[in-house]
């Protein structure tokens, strides 16, 4: 699936200013505990990526979402089923929560399910 989304870890390496290259973020992805997410369009066409790992910390297990990008738009379709399924996911995982960096802009697509902004840190506690 990588050569599938690509252009996604590109997009995903270029807002790292300098931190990592496209084949870094891909060799990311295949590091144990992180997954390979793969967003789709009403057509079904693949139009994002995001890239989770389960942080263990020394008192609790975060689901981390790693890296994401995607075509305009698609922070407009964090909605209810990608919510529903990355808090299952974590919870599968016997996380107590999710957590991500990224853009201020976040906040208006994410506060709905639970997110607080943390110095543009987002977290979500399970109860």
């Amino acid at each position: 699936m990588l050569p599938t989304v690509y252009q996604y870890l590109e997009e995903m390496a270029n807002r790292t200013n300098g931190r990592c290259t496209a084949d870094d973020v891909a060799k990311r992805a295949m590091e144990p505990g992180c997954n390979l997410w793969i967003t789709l369009d009403a057509e079904g066409e693949t139009n994002g990526a995001i890239i989770t790992k389960v942080e263990q910390y020394p008192r609790v297990r975060m689901l981390n979402m790693l890296y994401m990008a995607g075509e305009s738009g698609l922070m407009a379709d964090f909605d209810d089923e990608f919510n529903s399924a990355v808090e299952e996911f974590a919870k599968f995982n016997h996380c107590a929560g999710v957590e991500f960096g990224g853009r201020a802009g976040w906040k208006k697509y994410v506060e709905p399910y639970g997110f607080k902004l943390q110095s543009v840190a987002y977290e979500k506690r399970f109860a």
